[in-house]
C-alpha cells in the first residue's frame, strides 16, 4: 500500500511538474509573439536573451530574422530568413509572406538579380499567393 502511495504521489509530482513547464514555454512566446506582433523590435532585441532558450524553433527563428534585419545584417538576415522557411506553417503565411519580400529586397541590394527574378516567378506561380495579393488588393 505504501509504494502506491509513493507511486501516485510521483506520479502527479510528475504530471505537475510536466505541466509547469509547459505553461512557462507558451507565456515565454506569447511575451515575443507580443512584440514581434507589436513591432516593438528594439525591446525584442533585449528581450530575446532573456528568453532564448524557452521560445519555440519557431518563434526563435523569427526573432533571429527580424534581430539581423533591424541591424543591417544582411548576410545573416539572409541566412536567418532561408532557416525561418522550415517553419513557414507555424509562422504564418503573412510573416512568410513580408520574410520572401525582405528576401528580395536584400537580394536586389546585393547585386543578384537573377535570384530575385526566379524567386518572384516562382511566387507567382503559388496559387496560394495570387490568393493573398488579389485579396490584399481589392480590399
Amino acid at each position: 500500500m505504501r509504494k502506491y502511495k509513493s507511486r501516485s504521489f510521483l506520479s502527479l509530482f510528475l504530471l505537475f511538474f510536466l505541466f509547469t513547464i509547459t505553461r512557462q514555454e507558451k507565456k515565454t512566446d506569447n511575451i515575443i509573439k507580443t512584440l514581434i506582433n507589436q513591432n516593438r523590435l528594439f525591446e525584442l532585441r533585449h528581450q530575446y536573451p532573456i528568453y532564448k532558450e524557452k521560445l519555440s524553433p519557431s518563434l526563435k527563428a523569427l526573432s533571429e530574422t527580424l534581430l539581423a534585419s533591424t541591424t543591417n545584417q544582411t548576410d545573416s538576415t539572409l541566412k536567418a530568413i532561408d532557416n525561418l522557411s522550415i517553419y513557414h506553417k507555424d509562422i504564418g503565411f503573412e510573416h512568410m509572406m513580408n520574410m520572401t519580400v525582405l528576401k528580395c529586397k536584400l537580394l536586389i541590394k546585393k547585386g543578384h538579380y537573377e535570384e530575385v527574378y526566379q524567386l518572384t516567378q516562382n511566387q507567382l506561380k503559388n496559387k496560394r499567393v495570387l490568393k493573398y495579393a488579389t485579396v490584399s488588393i481589392f480590399n
